[in-house]
């Protein structure tokens, strides 16, 4: 057949109806049906029944009109009423709602009895939270469901909270976490005020565990309150304003503390999802201002900044000037006529700098090498603080290629990351070393990473010029182990020797057995995960040692160590290899 080529047609969208289509393609000249089988079509869209509209199947409520678009067919709802059959009530804070809800962007709409309310997220303020929001001193509004929240915090075995508040209401929750946010929740820790009293709640999952003040706090807003609340295992206290009200000796039962959940300050998220032994009464958000919150020894940064999340919080005065901005007892002045978030501070001697955390004498030091400077107030003047490898009086002499004896001044830290790690037999430990202390107390050896409370560890140091030492390969069992027969200062050189087997421990001080001790005759834990980390005469500067040790040492190391060995390497340790460290130097002995 020749090949013919049809003119192009373009064709527009039906809007009607087809009766009977048939094609006559065969020399027959018959005529077919469309589709296979015939009379059925192969896929389609927005095609109905000739003379019937969908409208007929959709019943619109409320006052709605069916609306059949040709290839939809949906309802138009009167005012008031929303939904895809007019079912639904439109709220205030629906975008349908004429006039819309003006709450700004990222913020919650709530609707209320006599209109709407707007949850401004942290850092915003403004009826319609279309203000950003600089906080220094946190103002919480119990009635606007006001909290903040910060990343969790390892407080298992031990919980040491420090926060100052002022208040507005004798009701109120200052500060909660617990194991999941939860009524049921079991685990949890809480301080909260009920009645005008500030009340400690705990529960390690053997029944709350309830201190209360014996005062009742000022609700005038007028008196910045200092509470101090925490456990130890299952033994807590409740300290308020410098009176310890309460001491805890509940004996048995859980002696750690599960939770999982952010750290929440002024009120939580969900109000719902405390636990119901958490308050003794219902529970109700913060009402008035904190501007102190450390925990574990860490200080929490209450700036919108600093916080993981929060809504409805304010600045306590409306100024830049919070507790914390001036360091060193320096003096916050607001700065009138200009913007809120700025001010000036008027620094103590001998601080200066923006916001006094300068020393006068080290605005122009002579440290070198990344060194720190630190200054001396009883010569006015300062000291170097040298990185490991370099020392004199400005950091400015390099040490040798290596270092096996080394010089402790207090002040001082070095960590050795072992690279043997992997190989090492963690049921089996050993250390061995000489030293000489200038003085009674210090840390010499932390043998673990010491991040976290439940990390394995063995502690070495000196309390009242006696040995002391502790182990802990899991759940903290074991006691510390102090040998009183020495005193072992000052100026005269010791050796010691460390084995740990498995559970069992033995210590040598020069030939003779000092200590034999098995750490947990049950054997729970049987080897110490070290983790390839160990730290020599303290921990780095901004730690504070009796936070990280949990009160078992709480000064650095001054003194000299040397002919460090590991295991049952036949090498004494390089510290100049696998090391970094501040103010540790070359021991001339």
């Amino acid at each position: 057949f020749p090949f013919i080529r049809l003119p192009q047609i373009h064709f527009d969208l039906l809007i009607g109806c087809i009766f009977d289509l048939e094609f006559r393609t065969r020399r027959d000249g018959k005529f077919i049906a469309l589709g296979k089988p015939e009379g059925h079509p192969n896929s389609g869209r927005s095609v109905g029944q000739c003379g019937v509209t969908p409208c007929t199947l959709v019943t619109c409520r409320n006052g709605g009109t069916c609306v059949d678009s040709g290839s939809s067919v949906y309802c138009q709802c009167p005012f008031g009423w929303k939904g895809a059959l007019c079912s639904e009530t439109v709220s205030v804070c629906d975008a349908e709602h004429r006039p819309p809800p003006l709450c700004a962007h990222g913020s919650t709409c709530i609707p209320l009895p006599d209109g709407y309310t707007c949850l401004c997220p942290l850092g915003t303020g403004g009826l319609h939270c279309q203000q950003a929001m600089a906080i220094s001193d946190p103002f919480f509004s119990g009635n606007q469901s006001s909290w903040m929240s910060f990343p969790p915090v390892s407080i298992r075995h031990r919980t040491d909270l420090r926060l100052q508040f002022q208040t507005l209401s004798p009701e109120g929750i200052l500060f909660y976490t617990a194991q999941h946010l939860s009524a049921r929740a079991r685990d949890f820790f809480c301080v909260s005020l009920t009645s005008g009293f500030v009340q400690l709640r705990y529960n390690l999952g053997s029944g709350t565990n309830v201190l209360q003040s014996t005062n009742r706090v000022d609700t005038s807003g007028g008196t910045w309150h200092t509470v101090r609340a925490g456990r130890t295992g299952h033994q807590g206290y409740l300290v308020l304003d410098g009176l310890e009200v309460k001491q805890n000796d509940t004996e048995g039962g859980m002696s750690t503390l599960d939770v999982a959940t952010d750290l929440f300050v002024g009120g939580v998220s969900d109000l719902s999802s405390i636990s119901t032994f958490a308050v003794e009464n219902e529970p109700v958000g913060f009402t008035g201002g904190v501007r102190e919150l450390v925990l574990n020894g860490l200080d929490f940064d209450l700036t919108e900044t600093g916080a993981l999340g929060g809504a409805n919080v304010g600045d306590w005065d409306g100024t830049a000037c919070g507790y914390k901005v001036c360091q060193n007892g320096g003096r916050c002045s607001a700065l009138s006529g200009v913007d809120s978030d700025t001010f000036t501070c008027t620094c103590s001697p001998p601080w200066t700098g923006p916001v006094c955390n300068q020393s006068v004498y080290c605005v122009n030091n002579l440290c070198q090498h990344e060194s720190l400077c630190f200054s001396t107030l009883v010569t006015g003047s300062y000291d170097c603080f040298c990185p490991l490898g370099w020392e004199g009086r400005y950091c400015d002499k390099q040490v040798g290629l290596s270092m096996t004896a080394l010089k402790f001044v207090g002040k001082s830290y070095l960590k050795y990351r072992d690279p043997k790690f992997n190989t090492r037999n963690l049921r089996y430990t050993q250390v061995s070393f000489n030293f000489t202390a200038r003085g009674n107390e210090g840390l010499i050896l932390w043998m673990g990473r010491a991040e976290h409370d439940d990390d394995d560890y063995l502690a070495v140091g000196l309390q009242a010029g006696h040995l002391n030492i502790a182990v802990n390969l899991g759940e903290r069992l074991s006691l510390p182990l102090t040998f009183r027969n020495v005193t072992l200062c000052c100026d005269k050189w010791h050796y010691l020797s460390i084995s740990l087997n498995s559970t069992l421990i033995q210590v040598f001080l020069g030939d003779e057995r000092v200590l034999f001790e098995d750490v947990d005759p049950f054997e729970r834990y049987v080897a110490m995960n070290y983790g390839g980390l160990l730290y020599f005469g303290g921990f780095e500067l901004h730690r504070n040692i009796s936070t990280v040790t949990s009160g078992l040492f709480t000064k650095g190391f001054a003194g000299d160590l040397k002919d460090v060995r590991l295991y049952q390497d036949p090498r004494q340790l390089q510290f100049l290899q696998n090391s970094e460290g501040f103010n540790v130097y070359k021991s001339n002995e």
